[in-house]
């Protein structure tokens, strides 16, 4: 089986399989311990690899590359995409626990190291012509509704807060459960959905999608793992990035999704996005005193 004919998100043992023929023997050595270990990719660097294998880091780069990944960074978050939907909550955190021993400049290290690798692969893997059209169905709606469980919906309701603040009517619900359908009773089609869903597919999440098929309201997935099982039920899928190792947590490529949403956003609505500015900042005047130096300031 040719690279070309596997599928988009293809496992890494699928991946190992249709390459092995074709890979030298020093990359068949490291082929082999990644099929076997994939947990340690995430907590290893190229060259940390290439010492266990009895290669070389540039072995490891190669390897990744002819198992049809953009490099080491995107075989790392490949595979932690694939951890994240088969390993429990509790075994993720023991992993990464013995594989974070060290100094607290060590630790400091791994956590700043990490989070650029998160910023820089959620990047790369977010697509241009999706994240436009995520833009361009936000601005028409009526109402924004944004869903999030656990740290996930911090990053909705910071969404929801952002819109709001630029003009947008929007609201943020963590409701699970039975008290999910009184957040979903108002929903029409002239809305917009945009559920925050990492990795882990919970029942409120197929509520809020069935939902909006039924009434016809469009829904934005941002996600990591979740695109190939929802992606057909979605108007829009933008990828963020979760961690390789664990040593940031999964809101940061969240995060800067939603930063950059609210930036295009800011600058197509142009005037109606200072407006509200502008009033939000002379509604927080009443609560500072006259010669405060904070005094109109807008943050």
């Amino acid at each position: 089986m040719e690279m070309a004919e596997l599928p988009e998100g293809a496992p890494l043992q699928q991946r190992v399989a249709a390459a092995w023929p074709r890979l030298a023997p020093a990359e068949q050595k490291v082929a082999a311990f990644l099929k076997e270990h994939p947990q340690e990719v995430g907590f290893s660097s190229a060259s940390e690899l290439g010492a266990l294998t009895g290669t070389s880091d540039a072995t490891v780069v190669r390897t990744a590359k002819a198992l049809g990944y953009s490099g080491f960074t995107g075989l790392k978050h490949a595979v932690a995409r694939s951890l994240a939907t088969l390993m429990r909550p509790s075994a993720r955190l023991r992993s990464r626990v013995e594989h974070m021993a060290g100094s607290t400049e060590e630790l400091l290290d791994r956590v700043f190291e990490d989070a650029a690798e998160v910023i820089h692969e959620t990047r790369r893997s977010l697509r241009a012509d999706a994240f436009a059209a995520a833009v361009e169905r936000l601005l028409p709606a009526k109402e924004v509704m944004t869903f999030g469980a656990g740290p996930s919906g911090i990053i909705a309701e910071y969404l929801a807060l952002r819109l709001n603040r630029l003009g947008l009517k929007a609201r943020h619900t963590a409701d699970m459960g039975f008290r999910l359908p009184d957040a979903l009773v108002r929903l029409s089609a002239d809305d917009i959905v945009v559920i925050f869903a990492p990795a882990r597919l919970f029942k409120e999440i197929e509520v809020i999608i069935d939902h909006a098929e039924e009434v016809g309201a469009p829904v934005v997935l941002i996600t990591d793992a979740l695109g190939p099982a929802l992606g057909d039920r979605v108007a829009v899928t933008l990828l963020a990035t979760l961690s390789a190792s664990g040593a940031t947590r999964e809101t940061l490529g969240s995060l800067a999704v939603v930063d950059a949403l609210a930036l295009a956003v800011a600058s197509r609505l142009g005037e109606r996005a200072l407006e509200t500015s502008e009033l939000l900042t002379r509604l927080r005047g009443h609560f500072l005193p006259p010669n405060s130096p904070r005094h109109g300031r807008d943050e």
